[in-house]
């Protein structure tokens, strides 16, 4: 399988050439978009910038971008996604990626618009003046903006008011919750923190962590059981995978626990041995959910064992542990 790996700011120079070279105008084919969108993985491929992408539970590669040969691309990704066992869908497609892949591919593919997924193009002077009919709810939503905040001004961003800003941040999202609560915004605003807390990864390890990392500090004992609600992680190293079962089950609150591993045997011990109602192996705990296991809406998670009263059965002393095997997959 191809290595998708998180783009990172040091990619950005080479990620801007191929997609200059590609051309794209999407949204989808932009450097700060692909960097701060959690869901997107890349890979150079045959000369080409290819992105993995996961949207709703479904996965894709956008149309790859690139000066070279495309069928060589395209075909590394069908057999890309035959290992992966999903099913090859390309996105940000325009007529002519369409067009090109019905020439090298024919019969192979199935094509459909997705209008939700179109994007607006505007004249840059019609935006700065907004006028005209069309623009009258954008001018409308300008003038609440001036009529609610008499007194805004515009200043830099700097690192001495980056807390002030990631805390406005946080409030504009509770206020969004509160007004549209059918909607979630969750992803705009995991964007928005990356951009202005990028690295900025509190880290604290033991000594076999802090050999590898030179910015980490020592961990503590209380660290290991400690669940922060913060940007803070806290590592240790072990020498088998039952060392790391039993740390695991010594400090987890039984909720969800995950493996990334290649070894089917070590993936399988994992499952068997984590004490926790959900126990992933190469996927997040992310997807721990009740809309996402198809319960519908979401109420709580449970970390008990036993859920009963009044008089028992068997069914009633009957308890749960959900076993979850992915390939890579990640939730916003």
């Amino acid at each position: 399988m191809i290595d998708f790996q998180p783009l990172s700011l040091d990619q950005q120079s080479l990620c801007r050439a191929h997609l200059a070279c590609g051309g794209k105008r999407g949204c989808e084919y932009n450097f700060t978009n692909l960097y701060l969108w959690g869901r997107q993985k890349a890979a150079f491929v045959e000369g080409h910038l290819v992105i993995f992408s996961q949207y709703g539970r479904q996965s894709f590669y956008l149309f790859p971008v690139g000066c070279n040969d495309k069928k060589a691309v395209l075909s590394a990704l069908i057999e890309d996604a035959k290992q992966r066992g999903i099913a090859c869908r390309f996105g940000g497609m325009t007529h002519d990626d369409c067009a090109l892949l019905v020439k090298l591919f024919p019969g192979q593919f199935r094509y459909h618009f997705d209008r939700d997924s179109f994007d607006y193009v505007y004249a840059i002077e019609d935006l700065a003046e907004l006028k005209g009919k069309k623009y009258q709810k954008k001018r409308n939503h300008l003038n609440r903006f001036r009529q609610s905040f008499p007194d805004h001004s515009f200043v830099p961003i700097t690192k001495d008011i980056l807390p002030a800003v990631s805390q406005m941040v946080e409030n504009w999202y509770a206020l969004r919750q509160q007004e549209q609560p059918h909607m979630d915004f969750h992803m705009e605003r995991a964007a928005l923190a990356k951009a202005l807390r990028d690295k900025n990864v509190e880290m604290r390890g033991d000594e076999g962590i802090r050999e590898i990392l030179n910015d980490c500090i020592e961990a503590t004992e209380q660290d290991y059981g400690t669940e922060y609600l913060d940007y803070i992680v806290s590592m240790r190293t072990v020498d088998s995978v039952e060392e790391a079962i039993d740390h695991i089950n010594r400090y987890n609150t039984r909720h969800s626990e995950s493996i990334i591993t290649g070894n089917e045997s070590h993936a399988q011990q994992f499952l068997n041995g984590v004490d926790a109602a959900c126990v992933y192996v190469n996927a997040s705990t992310r997807f721990t959910d009740g809309f996402e296991f198809g319960f519908g809406a979401e109420i709580g998670i449970s970390t008990q064992k036993l859920h009963a009263r009044g008089p028992m059965g068997l069914k009633e002393l009957t308890s749960y542990k959900y076993m979850v095997r992915g390939c890579g997959q990640i939730r916003g």
